[in-house]
């Protein structure tokens, strides 16, 4: 039986995932970057190319919102940026559909990557919940709007309700949807959502539309990684904070300078 990256390159189509990515100029990052999802046989579509950037953050928000009233809306979707993202050597389409199923029995539909630092609002930093699991605590207890993963259908739900003009900053209006926060469940068939916005009352089996992945089931932003943290080997990384393997590393801020570490080290192992 074919492997599910050979049929994606075969008929993209009919593949059950889809990368969206979001640049305004070509680079040699996101030409990099592009490679990297191509290598794997998984369908993409870029927004924001031959644009200026004029950084209004929220004409990312509207964008991605009218893509996905064209796309199947059971596909999954992969949101990202591209100059300062990595794929790992190592992540097959598999992965990416395993690391979504495991986030998915949480009951939340919308994963993004954690944070070791919240921004752009820093005085909402305490109302993040602290995210414990056998004991432990994680130091992603923050969202990134850099890397995203969800069923299109709940993606756009989500960006119907929280998009607040293209002069808003992306991340904070995900954070403020994650910290409201946007519930859902099924209704007759139908996806019905409840929010401060639009105050519905759910019924008790309700679930959190959105939720990070703090234990980096997915991927993970580098913002505040010490190269202590982390081993490299077989093409993978692996964090000694979350004892993960992440498939996605999104190196936002000062952090890039540590995407081109990684990238060598990367090189090297494979030579």
């Amino acid at each position: 039986m074919p492997s599910v990256s050979v049929g994606c390159a075969a008929d993209p189509h009919n593949c059950p995932i889809q990368w969206v990515l979001y640049y305004t100029e070509c680079s040699k990052n996101s030409n990099r970057f592009v490679q990297e999802i191509v290598s794997k046989g998984i369908p993409f579509h870029v927004l924001g190319l031959g644009t200026h950037w004029k950084k209004i953050w929220g004409d990312r928000v509207r964008r991605f919102h009218d893509y996905l009233t064209m796309v199947d809306p059971e596909k999954i979707i992969v949101w990202s940026d591209a100059d300062d993202v990595l794929l790992m050597p190592s992540a097959t389409i598999q992965d990416l559909l395993d690391a979504y199923k495991d986030l998915e029995a949480s009951g939340s539909k919308i994963f993004f990557a954690g944070e070791e630092a919240c921004w752009p609002f820093l005085s909402t930093a305490r109302d993040f919940p602290v995210q414990e699991r056998n004991n432990q605590t994680s130091p992603f207890r923050y969202l990134n709007a850099g890397l995203m993963i969800g069923k299109a259908k709940y993606l756009l739900e989500l960006l119907r309700y929280i998009y607040d003009g293209d002069c808003v900053d992306d991340q904070g209006m995900y954070q403020k949807a994650y910290l409201d926060p946007i519930v859902y469940w099924r209704e007759s068939g139908h996806i019905k959502v409840s929010t401060s916005r639009k105050p519905i009352q759910p019924p008790n089996e309700a679930k959190n539309l959105i939720a990070i992945d703090a234990w980096n089931r997915f991927g993970l932003a580098m913002f505040g990684v010490k190269e202590t943290d982390y081993d490299i080997t077989n093409g993978s990384l692996s964090l000694k904070t979350t004892h993960s393997k992440p498939l996605l590393m999104h190196f936002a801020g000062k952090s890039r300078q540590k995407m081109q570490t990684i990238l060598d080290q990367l090189s090297n192992e494979a030579t």
